[in-house]
């Protein structure tokens, strides 16, 4: 299994090359919504990294994850690609 910390690390790096932000000298953002005015991603942004995110990780995220709003803060995707690992979704 792989460690949360690896996983946390290649999260940090999709955000950081794709995206412009990085969350490993702003670790107070994690826990912010990404589309708030503190992170301030768009949703074209957002819908780009799920892809990216499925990708890298291979994995699929559950529909019901994006429609219940859990898609939303970085330590959120960073626990759902670990429960998608470990096929707890």
């Amino acid at each position: 299994m792989v460690s949360n910390e690896i996983l946390d690390s290649k999260l940090e790096k999709i955000f950081d090359e794709i995206i412009g932000i990085d969350f490993a000298k702003n670790k107070e953002l994690k826990n912010e919504k990404l589309l708030g005015k503190k992170v301030g991603l768009t949703a074209r942004e957002l819908v780009h990294l799920y892809y990216l995110i499925e990708e890298e990780f291979k994995i699929e995220i559950p529909d019901e994850v994006i429609l219940e709003g859990k898609f939303d803060i970085y330590n959120n995707i960073l626990e759902i690609i670990s429960k998608c690992i470990i096929n707890k979704y």
